[in-house]
């Protein structure tokens, strides 16, 4: 019996596309495996809930107890800090041009640095006392998880690919146009001198310290904080929206996977009485866990819904949206739900959830928020397989336009066979008989 252990900075898309492996692996290998994947407190019943197979470690974050520490030493509520933190992001959104927002994104990578360091020592206990034949990370940095102990494992990017750091590849976050002309590629490389020389430098320049402390792979020059593995590397990306794959020479070896969905998909949701007989397209609206760091925008973008002649479900989460005739919400919807009654959605451009959509033939309107959800929206919009909005433009015209665009007969018929490929090549099999070879 082999043991498999997954490691992620539990986000939601990182959980949901390592569930969704663990799933096909029992589906095709019974209970011949053993699959851990370490959670918090509020994420072991909803993986439970996923896949009962799945054994689950159970800890406390490191953050936690820190950001209980700082709220009592500082006596600030929760929703105060997370409001400061907001206006910072919005007035650097605003006030800068694409470049210095980027380079400014290092503080949010010394965070993120930061938490794993902490993180470290825990999730090393957790491989010695499961002690597994193979380890898949899905990280934003680069650890030495499993690379210090020879154990062999995969590298899981669940973000865009240019994240990669390529010279066929624009820089990550740049907002660049995503072909790779010479004349593009001179642009790629101004903006990586003016944005990732500075703060991101120093920031590669610590993570490489530690790396090297534990005798592992170092960053180089175009590195964006990943080190590839040399054993398998895993990246979630649709084959139509992948950058050249011609140009772009990855080393080591790669599997690339169209989407993460492992049938039985979920029950559909129920469209709600009150929507039913109400004119227009019907529009899933997700913008995913964490739309607090653009709050502002958000909430520009949802209090124009009602004045729409289509109908929405939207997926709040913690953002108080104010009921209408035209609207359905719900604090948490699983968005596979969701996505197979929508007409259209509108979205974050998270990776998880394009995916989601392209796997299903579901037309994307696309409004980044932070991070690679700006690179995923250009690469959409290039390729003519969704439509992307910038939070500056939007207006009642502006969204009216966009759902009415999205659902043209020319490209339902693209997104139809996309998903019908998918569906077919079924690539996460191939992802799963791979990683098996690895496990005794």
């Amino acid at each position: 019996m082999g043991k498999l252990l997954f490691l992620t900075m539990l986000t939601s898309s990182q959980i949901k596309v390592c569930v969704a492996v663990a799933k096909k692996i029992i589906e095709l290998f019974g209970d011949k495996h053993e699959i851990y994947i370490p959670v918090d407190k509020d994420w072991e019943p909803k993986v439970k809930e996923m896949c009962p197979e799945i054994k689950c470690i159970t800890f406390q974050r490191p953050s936690e107890e820190l950001q209980r520490q700082f709220f009592a030493r500082t006596g600030k509520k929760k929703e105060d800090v997370f409001a400061e933190i907001c206006e910072q992001y919005n007035q650097i959104w605003c006030n800068f041009d694409r470049a210095e927002v980027v380079n400014r994104m290092a503080s949010f990578y010394k965070i993120i640095f930061n938490h794993l360091i902490k993180f470290h020592p825990i999730v090393n206990e957790i491989v010695k006392q499961v002690a597994p034949d193979f380890i898949v990370t899905s990280f934003h940095v680069s650890t030495p998880l499993g690379i210090d102990r020879n154990i062999p494992y995969a590298m899981l990017l669940t973000s865009s690919p240019t994240f990669f750091g390529h010279e066929f590849l624009p820089p990550p976050m740049s907002d660049l146009p995503s072909e790779p002309t010479l004349e593009n590629i001179k642009i790629w490389e101004k903006f990586f001198e003016e944005a990732y020389l500075l703060e991101h430098f120093d920031m590669k320049e610590r993570i490489n310290f530690w790396l090297k402390q534990r005798n592992c792979p170092n960053l180089d020059e175009r590195n964006f904080y990943l080190v590839e593995s040399p054993y398998l590397n895993i990246s979630l990306y649709p084959k139509e929206i992948d950058y050249n794959p011609n140009l772009v020479k990855l080393p080591g070896k790669w599997l690339k996977l169209d989407s993460a969905i492992c049938n039985p998909l979920p029950e559909p949701i129920v469209i709600p009485e009150k929507l039913k007989n109400l004119p227009g397209k019907l529009v899933y609206v997700d913008f995913g866990n964490q739309p607090f760091i653009y709050l502002y925008h958000v909430k520009e973008v949802l209090k124009l819904l009602p004045t729409l002649k289509h109908r929405f479900i939207v997926c709040t989460g913690s953002i108080d949206l104010k009921d209408a005739d035209n609207i359905y919400t719900e604090k948490n919807i699983e968005s596979l739900s969701a996505l197979q009654v929508a007409d259209v959605v509108i979205c974050h451009g998270g990776t998880k959830i394009i995916t989601d959509s392209f796997h299903l033939g579901v037309p994307q309107i696309i409004i980044p928020l932070f991070g690679d959800q700006i690179d995923n929206g250009r690469r959409i919009d290039d390729k003519k397989l969704g439509i992307r909005l910038y939070t500056s433009e939007i207006s009642h015209q502006v969204i009216d336009e966009a759902i009415n665009k999205s659902c043209n007969p020319t490209l339902m018929k693209k997104l139809k066979e996309i998903s019908n490929r998918i569906k077919t090549e079924n690539g996460l099999k191939n992802v799963c008989l791979e990683i098996c070879k690895f496990l005794k």
